[in-house]
């Protein structure tokens, strides 16, 4: 690497503050967690509660949602002792100046654990609890609870409650397009029949269930498409010198500091204004700004400023999620829409700003800030 890049890199790295390199450590964390890649995502998440430690009083918030964090990767890795310990604290601080969707998710695994105790009563209220605040926070994540509610009502041989969830559970996966709570509901209603000994309901949801999980395969094929694509443009654009230098950096400097690019940019841009509305709104807007692009349109050159006329409000709030280093799964659930809606915005920006993919987008937002 010349002299030149490096003092670039130099100047780049003495502009990052401890916040800076908590929140990108913990980016780094949630992008390990969603591949299921349990050491990593605690290495980084240690790290960064490390760092949070010198940090003032006000990014209190930001420590509870590192705590947080921790809390349901233990879970997940049915590390419930240890889950149970970071709740406890958690609980003592009366959650405070917690998420209340992370609030939602602590009270349910509490209740899971409550559930394994054979607490059932204590279990079924604070399952009521989580649901209260979901409802009113992240209503298309309900099932997330229902399904452990559903568990719940097959071990009290419940069984009319149990299927007046799954339905519930089913219309809420429809209503917010997110066929993962269908396969997940399924399975757990399939266990409770395979309890049972209910040959008939067993070979029934077996059938939906294999249909279910074809259309997800299908879904999880294209999408792979998509990324070889994008795969064999970036190869093409090795050869060019600008396109090399990144790949450069990329290699040498790791993948740290491009999140850490994508989460400067991010402060430095105005501070995004969280969505609150109900879903049906939020579909309703989406449909409304939904005009696709002609090539023609897409293959201007992209103006002085990145929030240009072409894009529509959505998509200037789809394209600062994107700055800030956010994948479409992480946007869509931000943002309380389906994958697929945020992969069409994404075309269409890239066709209005004249960009072919991510990698681009980046480079643009480097060159405004030198």
């Amino acid at each position: 690497m010349d002299s030149r890049k490096v003092k670039s890199l130099n100047e780049f790295n003495k502009n990052i503050t401890r916040k800076d390199e908590v929140s990108a450590n913990f980016l780094l964390a949630s992008t390990f967690r969603s591949l299921n890649d349990y050491p990593t995502t605690v290495k980084y998440l240690e790290k960064s509660m490390e760092l949070a430690k010198d940090l003032p009083e006000t990014e209190d918030s930001l420590r509870m949602r590192l705590k947080s964090e921790m809390a349901f990767n233990y879970f997940d890795h049915q590390r419930y002792a240890e889950s149970d310990g970071i709740m406890q604290d958690i609980v003592k601080l009366n959650f405070r100046n917690l998420d209340p969707v992370d609030k939602a998710y602590i009270i349910m695994q509490t209740a899971y654990l409550k559930y394994l105790k054979k607490d059932f009563p204590v279990s079924e209220k604070m399952y009521e609890e989580s649901l209260g605040i979901l409802r009113q926070t992240s209503p298309c994540n309900q099932p997330v609870v229902l399904v452990k509610k559903m568990q719940l009502y097959g071990e009290l041989n419940k069984m009319d409650s149990v299927r007046n969830i799954y339905e519930r559970c089913v219309a809420i996966a429809g209503r917010c397009s997110i066929l993962k709570y269908k396969i997940y509901a399924t399975e757990e209603l399939l266990e409770i029949y395979k309890k049972r000994e209910n040959a008939a309901k067993v070979f029934q949801y077996v059938k939906i269930l294999d249909s279910l999980r074809n259309r997800d395969n299908r879904e999880a094929r294209l999408s792979k498409i998509q990324i070889d694509n994008q795969k064999d443009l970036k190869k093409e654009d090795v050869e060019e010198e600008e396109g090399f230098f990144w790949k450069s950096i990329v290699l040498e400097v790791s993948a740290v500091c491009l999140l850490i690019a994508g989460f400067i940019f991010y402060r430095r841009s105005r501070k995004y204004k969280k969505e609150k509305s109900e879903i049906s709104a939020n579909l309703l807007e989406i449909k409304e700004s939904q005009s696709p692009l002609s090539e023609e349109q897409g293959k201007g050159q992209m103006d002085t400023e990145l929030h240009e006329n072409k894009l529509t409000d959505r998509q200037k709030e789809l394209l600062e999620l994107m700055a800030k280093g956010l994948s479409n799964k992480e946007i869509a659930e931000k943002l309380f829409i389906s994958e697929n809606t945020v992969k069409y915005h994404i075309k269409n920006i890239y066709l209005a700003l004249g960009l072919k993919d991510r990698k681009e987008l980046f480079m643009k937002i480097a060159s405004k800030n030198k």
